[in-house]
């Protein structure tokens, strides 16, 4: 209901901008209409690269003509190649995914090396050849463990789309620990496209754990599985956590941190994409949406972690930060 509207909204500035743009240039007011409208209805699919280049465009313009003395053919133009520019060099930003690093010393009696994935959002920014590269990338650093920390699939993933990113990241070799994000429970779409039945079974066919409000322990070390969307509670869950081992929860959202500081020793979480679309990350910060946008912070003991995604929701651009996977080595 909150996206559609925004589309509502950015279909009325764009249809008065454009309509406005047109009717002086055309100089035919009932095709400058039609053009107009026709041009507005990208505004219903605000997950569209089109939508991206046109809401840029609408911005720079506008801000052209009220701070510099181009005229306003000038501004755009400027415009128009700007926009086109900054979605270029943010498809191909989406795309080249850095290698991130933390290193922390504990008292786990042998090295453990994680590596986090977050919001890969498959299919709308990745084809299978490209997320097998991916894997390939993950397969070398020979980690014991593979954290998913959600958003794997959302609400535009087909049944298809779904068996193929499970069967791809099956092909992970390393225990592979997965959480439920925001977008994966498909609370977001208007019919289903797969059942839930469905979808676990394809978890466990392709030996990813799920961990659901779960502890999972091997010797000393806990990795605590949040699904914040089932429920709001997992205080009695974290409270009973054994402290002498090194506990690790796992949680699409960086919230609530300050309140489960004193029960773990690291929080791992994607959902920001590190804002994804600028100026979106500051916006994040200015507001404190969330408690960690990125990167790493200490709340008491605790260091919370939060990636900028592997890849990012809806649009194949991406215009703040990186896209990244994160690699944790435990000493």
């Amino acid at each position: 209901m909150i996206t559609l509207f925004i589309s509502f909204i950015c279909f009325i500035i764009f249809w008065c901008y454009f309509y406005y743009l047109n009717n002086r240039y055309l100089l035919d007011k009932h095709l400058a209409l039609i053009i107009s409208f026709i041009i507005s209805l990208t505004a219903f699919r605000p997950n569209s690269n089109l939508f991206l280049l046109l809401a840029h465009f609408v911005v720079i313009s506008i801000i052209l003509l009220f701070i510099t003395s181009f005229r306003q053919l000038l501004s755009v133009i400027i415009a128009s190649v700007i926009s086109i520019l900054i979605v270029i060099a943010g498809i191909f930003n989406m795309h080249d995914e850095k290698r991130t690093y933390y290193q922390y010393d504990t008292n786990l009696a042998n090295d453990r090396r994680l590596c986090l994935l977050a919001d890969l959002h498959y299919p709308s920014a990745t084809s299978k050849k490209e997320l097998s590269r991916i894997v390939e990338k993950i397969n070398n650093e020979n980690s014991d463990y593979v954290i998913l920390a959600g958003d794997i699939i959302d609400e535009n993933t087909s049944k298809d789309k779904m068996i193929e990113v499970f069967e791809i990241l099956g092909k992970i070799k390393a225990k592979v620990l997965y959480v439920y994000g925001n977008h994966d429970t498909l609370k977001y779409s208007i019919s289903h496209k797969f059942t839930k039945e469905e979808f676990l079974e394809c978890l466990k066919s392709n030996d990813i754990k799920l961990l659901d409000d779960e502890v999972l322990c091997e010797d000393d070390l806990c990795f605590v599985g949040i699904d914040r969307y089932d429920k709001d509670d997992d205080s009695a869950l974290i409270k009973n956590l054994n402290q002498d081992k090194y506990n690790i929860i796992i949680d699409h959202e960086p919230k609530g941190l300050s309140d489960v500081s004193d029960h773990a020793d690291m929080h791992l979480s994607g959902h920001t994409h590190g804002g994804q679309i600028f100026p979106m990350y500051y916006i994040y910060e200015w507001f404190k949406i969330n408690d960690n946008n990125y990167g790493q912070k200490y709340f008491n003991d605790m260091v919370s972690i939060n990636t900028s995604g592997i890849r990012g929701w809806g649009f194949d651009v991406r215009t703040s930060l990186f896209s990244e996977y994160v690699v944790i080595d435990l000493i």
